[in-house]
């Protein structure tokens, strides 16, 4: 905070914001664009966004959507099997939150990335 109108010296005000994200996403696998084994896929989705202020004196409740994209490699794949394939996968997304924290309220852009393990049934 500055150029207070009072003449008060600048101070600079810091606060701890826990953030949750609760989500879910549809995938869709861009197949004819895969090199090798390695297949391009691209997502998006909704969820629910919670924010704890620092002592939890304010909680925020709002929407994220996202969308993103990435990449995923199988290791292993099995015909008639329970569980059809498994490998690895790492993505990009792009989150708009409707709670997010900032001076002036607006919503902004938020970039995720993040990596792991699937599963095909």
């Amino acid at each position: 905070v500055s150029a207070d109108v009072g003449g008060a010296p600048p101070l600079t005000l810091v606060q701890r914001v826990d953030r949750y994200v609760f989500d879910g996403a549809a995938l869709y696998s861009l197949d004819g664009l895969s090199i090798g084994r390695l297949t391009p896929f691209v997502s998006g989705g909704a969820g629910y966004v919670r924010q704890l202020h620092e002592g939890h004196t304010l909680v925020e409740e709002g929407l994220a959507v996202h969308a993103g994209g990435g990449v995923r490699q199988p290791l292993f794949e099995r015909a008639n099997a329970f569980i059809s394939s498994g490998g690895v996968r790492g993505d990009v997304r792009v989150y708009l939150m409707s709670s997010a924290v900032g001076i002036d309220g607006r919503s902004r852009p938020h970039v995720a990335a993040s990596g792991g393990l699937f599963l095909t049934f």
